[in-house]
């Protein structure tokens, strides 16, 4: 699982900034860089993560491997 891949293709995909990704989760954008550099996040923050992009969790994943 590479949640920042994910994260990053996600954020092509739809057209959306980093900045606006953070707005919309409700964190700063230096925790969504954190993220984009990470592999893995907590349960929680992968569900507000595919909620934010419209997917089930496991199609957010997908999108990284």
């Amino acid at each position: 699982m590479d949640i920042g891949k994910s994260i990053q293709i996600a954020l092509i995909h739809q057209g959306i900034k980093k900045k606006d990704l953070a707005d919309q989760l409700e964190v700063s954008r230096t925790y969504v860089s954190f993220l984009v550099g990470s592999e893995t996040c907590s349960p929680t923050m992968l569900n507000r993560l595919s909620r934010v992009f419209g997917m089930k969790a496991s199609e957010f994943i997908a999108l990284g491997e």
